[in-house]
């Protein structure tokens, strides 16, 4: 027992709960065998049924972990947003609003606060999806191959993605890249303001 959890049983029977099955290496072996149409252990039919019983198949931790990974060695910008990464929902920031100077003061006289505010900016989440279609000889594939090949083609069609998000974004159904977030209504930048050159 561990954190009030059985990691295993005396019999060292290896015991999968919510909370521990997506991270297993069962559990990983077993989604992609899955996706090659593969037959299963049964300690990976195990960990396989304990994932589905919570609300369907999802990637595997280990397997999501490489193609992140990928993602920013692909798309290096995107190393300067990971707190952006896992946040379901909107992302809603407090920010400065008006901020009037620093004012001088005589001593032990009332300080009357300025007129500072506050206000927010709101992000908006988007997923970014890819399904692959692959053929039948990907089923001799060894496992560790198998992902490698998955995580490769997922990582480099998100990756771009993201980035062409980023740099290029309309603003409508998806986010506003940097080369729209700064034109005016016209959709055209004034000479000397906050253009992208």
């Amino acid at each position: 027992v561990k954190g009030g959890q059985v990691i295993a049983s005396m019999t060292n029977e290896v015991v999968f709960t919510k909370e521990n099955v997506h991270a297993s290496e069962e559990y990983r072996n077993a989604w992609l065998k899955t996706l090659q149409g593969k037959s299963l252990t049964e300690i990976e039919q195990k960990a396989f049924t304990t994932a589905t019983g919570e609300g369907g198949e999802v990637v595997p931790t280990i397997t999501s972990e490489k193609i992140m990974t990928k993602v920013f060695q692909i798309a290096p910008v995107l190393e300067h947003m990971t707190n952006l990464f896992h946040v379901p929902g909107n992302l809603k920031w407090a920010i400065e609003g008006t901020n009037n100077g620093a004012a001088k003061h005589t001593e032990n006289a009332a300080i009357t606060p300025a007129a500072d505010t506050m206000t927010s900016i709101t992000l908006a989440a988007y997923e970014v999806v890819k399904a692959l279609r692959v053929s039948r000889t990907v089923s001799i594939m060894a496992i560790d191959a198998f992902e490698d090949f998955i995580v490769t083609l997922l990582s480099q069609n998100i990756a771009k993605k993201l980035e062409a998000i980023i740099f290029n974004g309309t603003g409508s159904g998806e986010g506003t890249g940097l080369a729209k977030a700064g034109a005016g209504t016209s959709g055209a930048y004034a000479d000397n303001t906050d253009q992208i050159t």
